[in-house]
Order: C-alpha cells, then sequence, then structure tokens
C-alpha cells in the first residue's frame, strides 16, 4: 500500500531543552508500518492491544477492507516518536478515526518511544491529532478506554479526554506470587479462595494449564466457545462470541505465534478430572498480560466452587513466576476483578471534534458516555439495567 511522504508539520515539543520540530507521515493500510511498528513496539510504551500482531488478527478477520490508517511521528532525526492506528470509519454522515479493536480492546494508547511521555506534552499530542485529522479528512476524532497512566507514568493521550463511564483493574505483579497474593488479596478472600478449591477437587483432579500448542489451544477455545454460549443463553441475551468473525479473530490471535511462545492471546485453562471447568483468554507482550474474556462449566455443582475465581488465581501466580509486571482484568466492574487487582487504571474518551459537523457529534458522545457513567454509579439504575437486558423480544 502506498504511503503519504513525510512533511514538515507545525507539531512543536519540547526536547533536551529546545524546540524540536515532527514530522508527521500518514500510511494507509497495516503493511505500510509494521517495521515502524514492531520496532516502537519493541522499545516503547504500549498496551497489548496495540501489538501488532494482535491488531492484525483483529483486522484481518473482523474487518477486511477496511480504511485503516497509521500516523507517524518523527522527530528531526527521522526517529521515529510516535505511532497511532486508526479506523476511518463513517456513522450518520460524519467520517470518524477510531482506535482498532471495538469493545474487544480494554485500553487504547499511542504507541510511543521509550520515554515518550517526558518528550511529548498534551499540546504536542493535540497536534499530531489535529494534523491527522486534516489529512484523513474525519470530522472527529474517537477514542475510548485512554489510561491516564500507563505503567506508572502519565499519558499525554489523557490530558485531551473526560472520565470514562467505567475504568479498569489490575495489580502489580512480584516475582513471588505468594507476597502478590496478600498484597492484593484480603485474607478472607484468600481463605475463601482454599476452600472453594478444596471443594472442587473433590468432583475431580484439579489442574491448571497454559495452551503451548495448537491441539491445547483447540480443546480450551472450544470449550470456551460452548461456555460462553450457554452462559448467554441461560441469562437470556446474545452471544457476542457467537459471530463468526470475533470467534476467526480470536482463534487466530490465539494460534498465530504459539509455536514461538508468542501469540497475540495466550490461553490458560482449569480443567477438574477430563473436562475443562473454566478458560481464560489475555492479550499478552512481554511485561503484562491483559484479561480479554473468561468463562467457566455451567453445571451446578462446579459453579459453587468458582472454578473461574480459582483459574484467575493460578494466572495471576503464573505471570509472577514468568516475571511480568502487570495483570488486569480489563474494563467494566464485576466482583471479581476487584477480589484480586487492588489497583484502579482510571480512564478517558477523547472526543475531539475537527469540523463543525464533528463538535455536534463530540458533544453528543460525550454526553452519551456521561450518561452511563452516572447509570453505573448507581447501584438501583445499574440493577433495571440487568433487569432490561435478561428481556427476550417477543
Amino acid at each position: 500500500m502506498s504511503s503519504a511522504a513525510a512533511a514538515p508539520s507545525p507539531l512543536g515539543m519540547a526536547a533536551e531543552g529546545r524546540a524540536a520540530q515532527l514530522r508527521l507521515e500518514l500510511l494507509t493500510g497495516l503493511g505500510a508500518a509494521e517495521t515502524t511498528w514492531r520496532e516502537l513496539e519493541a522499545e516503547g510504551t504500549a498496551s497489548p492491544y496495540q501489538r501488532f500482531d494482535w491488531v492484525k488478527a483483529f483486522v484481518e478477520k473482523v474487518m477486511p477492507g477496511a480504511d485503516i490508517r497509521i500516523a507517524v511521528a518523527r522527530d528531526g532525526a527521522g526517529t521515529p516518536v510516535v505511532l497511532f492506528p486508526f479506523l476511518v470509519e463513517r456513522r450518520a454522515g460524519i467520517r470518524i478515526a477510531t482506535a482498532l479493536g471495538g469493545k474487544h480492546a480494554n485500553f487504547n494508547l499511542m504507541i510511543g518511544k521509550a520515554g515518550w511521555d517526558l518528550s511529548i506534552p498534551p499540546g504536542g499530542v493535540l497536534g499530531i491529532l489535529r494534523e491527522l485529522s486534516r489529512r484523513a479528512g474525519v470530522d472527529v476524532i474517537a477514542i475510548p478506554y485512554v489510561p491516564r497512566d500507563w505503567d506508572a507514568k502519565p499519558n499525554p493521550l489523557a490530558a485531551l479526554g473526560t472520565a470514562s463511564p467505567s475504568n479498569g483493574y489490575e495489580v502489580l505483579l512480584e516475582p513471588d506470587p505468594d507476597a502478590t497474593a496478600r498484597r492484593s488479596m484480603s485474607n478472607e478472600a484468600r481463605k475463601r479462595l482454599r476452600n472453594k478449591e478444596r471443594g472442587l477437587a473433590k468432583l475431580g483432579e484439579v489442574a491448571f494449564a497454559q495452551a503451548l500448542d495448537e491441539q491445547s489451544a483447540e480443546r480450551l477455545l472450544d470449550a470456551f466457545f460452548r461456555q460462553k454460549e450457554e452462559r448467554f443463553r441461560d441469562l437470556g441475551i446474545p452471544d457476542p462470541f457467537r459471530d463468526p468473525a470475533i470467534r476467526s479473530f480470536i482463534r487466530t490471535a490465539s494460534l498465530e505465534g504459539l509455536s514461538e511462545g508468542r501469540p497475540a492471546i495466550e490461553l490458560y485453562g482449569l480443567t477438574v478430572g477430563e473436562r475443562v471447568a473454566a478458560v481464560l483468554g489475555g492479550a499478552a507482550d512481554a511485561s503484562r498480560l491483559s484479561g480479554m474474556f473468561i468463562s467457566f462449566e455451567a453445571c451446578r455443582e462446579a459453579t459453587k466452587f468458582s472454578p473461574g475465581d480459582i483459574l484467575v488465581s493460578r494466572v495471576v501466580r503464573e505471570q509472577c513466576l514468568r516475571g511480568r509486571r502487570y495483570f488486569d482484568l480489563g474494563v467494566g466492574e464485576a466482583r471479581y476483578k476487584s477480589t484480586f487487582c487492588n489497583d484502579t487504571v482510571e480512564l478517558v474518551d477523547v472526543f475531539l471534534p475537527v469540523s463543525s459537523r464533528g463538535r455536534v457529534y463530540a458533544l453528543g458522545l460525550r454526553g452519551l458516555a456521561g450518561l452511563k457513567r452516572r447509570i453505573k454509579q448507581s447501584p438501583a439504575a445499574m440493577r433495571l439495567v440487568s433487569r432490561l437486558r435478561r428481556l427476550k423480544p417477543a
């Protein structure tokens, strides 16, 4: 695919006490940016949802033929400093630039060179976004789930946003998994978990495993899709994982790179005897495992021992032993998330209007996000939403 030629842009930034000028190039298609992307990814700052392999699997399986652009900002020496991939789509006659991955990406960040958060002020990020908007011909930029901080450092992109309806949940890992559990979980929670493990063991031998080959991955995937289908059917709500494109994306991201030990999605399972009792899948990079989905066996005798909780505890332990620094359970409120993750990932949504039509649309997006946040902060409103979701159409 062709790319726009790099050209000087009015993107000022502070660097080593002097004014430096960034040059912005706008590329079309993932292939045009793969080399630069992988270089920044290897040494820079981003979440597992910005790994090239994760994004590639999502784009190829869920949105083939979509208008994908990649903005790359380079310093005066031509070194890539920031890379931002985005989707251009039209909604209600408005051209929108938004992050890739949809609801499956829990966190959206620019992929920045190590230390970029210290060298580019928010005004520099704003300049990048405005320039890419002009070149891509969009009316508004809409980027949800932007962390205020990442790897304990401020995220300049977040300075442009307003509070998201929900936050994320994470835990800082230590090499000693027991020390991590003592710090992140209450004594009562750890005691309950031990009792549940003993109860589950009465139903059969309990074993924990990570999918390390295609056969074990397919077994866990088949169990996950079946368990999710049963769960959503019992709840009386549509199963988003029944979409063949979504299943293909998850399968591809779980299998490609597996033989080299670097799949974009890692799969973990808990078995009881011959049965797969629970499955967890997480987007992965060198320092973090980010939980994307979890399922558990629907049979009553197993669910009373919370096999999903037991699996999460085993997964956290494994990440400690592997030397990862963070584990998270994504965006949204749930009891089990706060049980295992004692830190909150504060999130903002960035709605940046470019044209006059985009201003109206951005105001609507901000209003909707604010309404969602108020609902989620109200237990009574959330109970009502839960009841409405369970209503089956006539």
